[in-house]
């Protein structure tokens, strides 16, 4: 089976040169002197009308890195418009008026006015190149942050802490994976047709897929080719796909920052430009932890870095110059590689220090002098904060320490409710088993666990008759292999159990639970963490059926089973105290049910991403028990935050969201006529 396909990429590049005068495409000379300013990375555009050209400039992202070839009266016009704008490197006007150098002075991004077009494409070029060599420390950054203080903050915790952990989790299955013989060969396929009207780019691709090899990782990382620009566009947007394809790039740049790791404590430097909006939230978190979503290019020199913050540039009110002062200790075990990359830049000028993809940082303070904020950092290491017991508990979910592949890809983001993405993984991973395993009982026990994952997938999907076909195939297929007593029997039997349930056919499932009860009470104690999971299971039964008082007591045996074996923060724990919410709620105790839905929340927001579907869940029955209260208004909140991370999770035709759609219309209905 061939690569998950990758959704297109676009605007893989981020820079341009955009001419705006009223005779750009008149004469052949400046038809020609296009064509010498195109090349491999820029788009080139030409505009005749100044609001058209502003209108294009406006909309590219702050990312993207423009260059103005402006005719001097249409510049007089656009450049006062246009100049602060972060997207405007610099600024050529090109116009046989020398009277033009008077109004040009007054703006600093303008390079000159130039009268001969020969030395325009110079000038250009040179600038173009100048911008090339800047770009890794230009990229905008994608920063994660773990809070472990809730309380004030402008951002919800669940939209950080989660996205924080599940990124993490994402890097560390990436570099645990096994390679295999198709991956460099899928990931130049879809390179391939990403830049197949681009023959520069091509060649590019051709020279990979000849000259590649794991030790050049680095050096392929420096060139300005489609590598780097796709790779970090992929990092920035978590582009699932795309990150999959590049897993033997990643792996590959990780062994060479590990094998030449920097040897002694040293202090880095980066200049960026941030939003003020973005330096906010940083303030807001100093002391707390954060993680970058790429790579982090460094110098040892901090006027180098000044430079590439911008201070010296004309800013906007949005736009804020930022030095990050890092301080990293190679001796700290536990932590990403960093390492100096000079001997293996393809740029053989620059000196950086580059990060490894994922690198964890304490805020440790920030300050301004001047123009410039200052933001100091120290690298921190995994095995020192209050994360790690999140990530070993989670990592021992999906395969514990040993390597991945595409079928614990899939796993981990169905575990962070991306179940349509996972089932691409899901569905590659029958044919990922190395050859060598391929025996008739190897084949028969791979295909048991394929049917499992898919079926927990199209049960998280809401498609129940599908799930309990795949489930009773694996089921099938298991006992032709173990004994009806092992333990991954229960395993399947516990899971057919939930479905049944979902589909309220409550005798089946109990008898499916009893069915794995029965095995695991043979090779666990009572209190196992395997009995606790029926349980939960048997109380939910319990839940549906209106016995809550019996649903209560299994829920309770479940928590105080999972407070002995669980971290505190893991999110069985707060699937457990939503279930006991749910109970309290239904037997009219709204204030004990409202202190257990706080709890699972504050759970959640550590360990689970802001969609992920049991914040749906929570937000639902909030939404119930403040209509209990009569609260619409918080009700409402409530019920709309639900029906938006269904939407994005399921879809809206899902049982799940067209129930709590209409919750929402029934509350609205009602107090339109109220009014």
């Amino acid at each position: 089976m061939g690569a998950a396909q990758a959704s297109k990429a676009s605007n893989v590049i981020n820079r341009s040169i955009v001419w705006l005068d009223a005779s750009v495409n008149d004469t052949q000379e400046n038809i020609n002197a296009q064509q010498l300013l195109r090349t491999p990375m820029n788009h080139l555009k030409t505009y005749k009308d100044d609001h058209e050209c502003e209108k294009y400039i406006q909309s590219v992202p702050k990312g993207h890195r423009i260059i103005l070839i402006v005719g001097g009266r249409l510049g007089q016009l656009i450049v006062p418009r246009i100049h602060q704008l972060f997207q405007i490197s610099s600024i050529f006007v090109y116009c046989m008026d020398k009277r033009n150098q008077e109004w040009t002075n007054a703006y600093k991004k303008v390079k000159g006015a130039i009268e001969e077009l020969n030395e325009l494409i110079l000038q250009v070029l040179a600038a173009q190149e100048k911008q090339t060599s800047h770009d890794r420390f230009e990229q905008p950054l994608s920063i994660n942050i773990f809070n472990t203080v809730n309380a004030g903050r402008e951002k919800s915790t669940s939209e950080l802490n989660g996205q924080f952990v599940h990124s993490q989790i994402l890097i560390d299955c990436l570099l645990r994976m096994r390679s295999s013989s198709t991956d460099r060969h899928d990931f130049l396929t879809y390179c391939k047709k990403e830049y197949a009207n681009d023959n520069s780019q091509l060649n590019f691709i051709r020279e990979f897929e000849h000259d590649y090899a794991a030790s050049s990782a680095l050096t392929w990382y420096t060139r300005d080719c489609f590598l780097y620009k796709l790779l970090n566009k992929a990092l920035r947007t978590q582009n699932i796909d795309l990150l999959y394809l590049y897993g033997f790039f990643i792996r590959d740049l990780y062994q060479q920052l590990k094998r030449n790791q920097y040897p002694a404590p040293i202090h880095l430097y980066r200049g960026q430009l941030m939003s003020k909006k973005e330096v906010q939230q940083l303030r807001n978190f100093i002391g707390q932890l954060i993680s970058m979503n790429s790579f982090l290019s460094t110098t040892t020199d901090r006027e180098v870095a000044i430079i590439f913050s911008g201070n010296d540039g004309v800013l906007n009110n949005d736009i804020q110059p930022v030095l990050f002062e890092i301080q990293a200790d190679p001796d700290i075990g536990g932590i990403k590689p960093f390492a100096d990359i000079t001997s293996f830049s393809y740029m053989e000028d620059e000196e950086e220090v580059l990060m490894m993809l994922g690198a964890i940082f304490r805020i440790v303070h920030i300050r301004d002098e001047s123009q410039l904020c200052i933001i100091q950092l120290v690298l921190c290491s995994e095995n020192g904060h209050d994360v790690k017991p999140i990530f070993d508990q989670m990592k021992n979910d999906y395969h514990g320490d040993g390597n991945t592949n595409a079928g614990v890809f899939g796993i981990v983001l169905s575990n962070m409710g991306k179940f349509d993405e996972a089932e691409k993984y899901l569905l590659r991973s029958l044919d990922e088993s190395p050859p060598e395993h391929h025996t008739e009982d190897t084949n028969a026990y791979n295909l048991s666990v394929y049917y499992v994952n898919l079926g927990n997938v199209a049960s998280k999907k809401g498609d129940y008759n599908q799930s309990l076909n795949l489930l009773q195939k694996a089921l099938k297929t298991r006992l032709q292999l173990r004994r009806s007593t092992d333990p991954s029997i229960a395993d399947i039997h516990n899971l057919i159990g939930g479905v049944y349930c979902h589909k309220n056919e409550y005798q089946r499932a109990i008898e499916s639970f009893n069915e794995a009860l029965k095995i695991y009470r043979q090779a666990y104690d009572e209190d196992d963490a395997k009995l606790a999971e029926v349980f939960s299971n048997i109380g939910a039964v319990y839940f549906k059926q209106e016995k809550y008082l019996e649903a209560l007591d299994y829920q309770q045996k479940v928590l105080n089973i999972q407070k002995k074996s669980l971290h505190e923060n893991h999110h069985l724990l707060g699937g457990s105290y939503s279930n006991l919410a749910s109970t309290y709620l239904y037997l009219r105790n709204t204030d004990l049910a409202l202190e257990h839905f706080h709890k699972a929340l504050k759970i959640y927001e550590k360990c689970l991403p802001s969609q992920h579907p049991n914040f749906a869940n929570i937000y639902n029955n909030m939404g119930g028990l403040y209509v209990e209260k009569r609260d619409l208004q918080q009700a409402l909140f409530c019920f709309e935050k639900a029906a938006v991370v269904l939407r994005q999770t399921v879809g809206p035709n899902h049982p799940d969201a067209i129930s709590v759609q209409k919750n929402i219309q029934y509350i609205r209905s009602y107090t339109d006529k109220r009014k």
